[in-house]
């Protein structure tokens, strides 16, 4: 089953990074409209929140990162270790600032944004805010809704 999520969750992260020249480039992903989304003021105005756990807190911490979801222990061994806080810091940093020398220095950026929306929409027990909340939350105005 893990394995089988990893490879929708690749291919997802290649749908968004893909940049074909025509427009409606990204459509819509888990409910967000990713055309309409301005990637370049969006990722850069993203503000820094503390991630908790395992008894451990990092005050700087992406939004979109793997951190704030419920530890995955796959050892065994039933504890859940603190976040890194140096690794939460670069997340953050890397997902905010645009890549140079890129053709599309904002990918980074989505691919996380991609990926917190997949984890959040497919492992909602994970996540102690419900995905509709969160998604709404930092995506609002790019929502894809009926008409």
């Amino acid at each position: 089953m893990r394995q089988k999520s990893i490879q929708v969750s690749a291919a997802l992260v290649a749908v968004l990074v893909a940049r074909p020249a025509v427009a409606g480039e990204y459509g819509v992903v888990h409910g967000v409209n990713a055309d309409a989304v301005p990637w370049g003021t969006f990722c850069a105005g993203v503000l820094s929140v503390p991630v908790e756990r395992g008894g451990g807190r990092c005050a700087v911490s992406h939004p979109a990162s793997p951190y704030h979801g419920r530890f995955q222990d796959f050892t065994g061994l039933g504890k859940t270790p603190p976040p890194n806080c140096d690794i939460a810091a670069k997340e953050y940093q890397r997902w905010t600032t645009p890549a140079h020398g890129s053709s599309d220095p904002w990918a980074q950026c989505r691919m996380a944004w991609s990926r917190a929306l997949y984890a959040r929409e497919q492992q909602p027990e994970r996540f102690s805010e419900p995905f509709t909340d969160w998604r709404e939350k930092h995506f609002g105005r790019w929502l894809a809704r009926d008409e």
